[in-house]
């Protein structure tokens, strides 16, 4: 064999080394920095859609890893929350339960009408770790935050304000 054939067989050697140790690291790079299905966190999205500038009461309990979502409409004016599909509307106060009207389930959130005033309690069997609140509309929203942990017995209260974006009640 000659010299150059050598040469050309080391360089691809060489060239076939290098490119299998990248696809190692970065398999391995991934594989540690992605979070295992056990330690990911569970957001819960909802949403809001209001006229003019609104606030909300979230109150959420949680105990037993399931937890009791109450919110509160404050506002002169109804609202309209979305919410996961797998939340079970389980009290009304405030307004006749007849006025608190879901729409279908679509793509895993529903539609609720909140009337003004009205209170409305949410069952959820998993708690979330967190909620993301949207807030599409060109009007302000002050979200008023109580988090209840019992098993732990701490209380988080917080104040959001909500313009055009999303933000993370907890």
């Amino acid at each position: 064999m000659g010299a150059f054939a050598r040469s050309a067989l080391g360089i691809h050697g060489l060239l076939a080394a290098a490119a299998l140790l990248s696809v190692v690291l970065v398999l391995g790079t991934r594989r540690t920095e992605a979070p295992s299905a056990a330690n990911a966190e569970r957001i819960a999205d909802m949403a809001i859609e209001h006229d003019a500038p609104a606030t909300l009461t979230v109150a959420a309990s949680i105990l037993h890893g399931g937890a009791l979502i109450e919110l509160a409409n404050t506002n002169a004016d109804a609202v309209h929350i979305s919410v996961p599909s797998g939340w079970q509307r389980s009290e009304v106060r405030n307004t006749p339960l007849a006025a608190v009207q879901q729409e279908p389930p679509m793509l895993g959130y529903v539609r609720w009408h909140i009337p003004a005033g009205a209170r409305v309690s949410f069952r959820a069997p998993q708690a979330p770790d967190g909620v993301l609140l949207h807030n599409p509309n060109k009007q302000p929203l002050k979200v008023t935050v109580i988090l209840v942990e019992l098993e732990d017995d701490t209380v988080m209260q917080d104040i959001v304000l909500v313009y055009g974006k999303a933000a993370r009640l907890w």
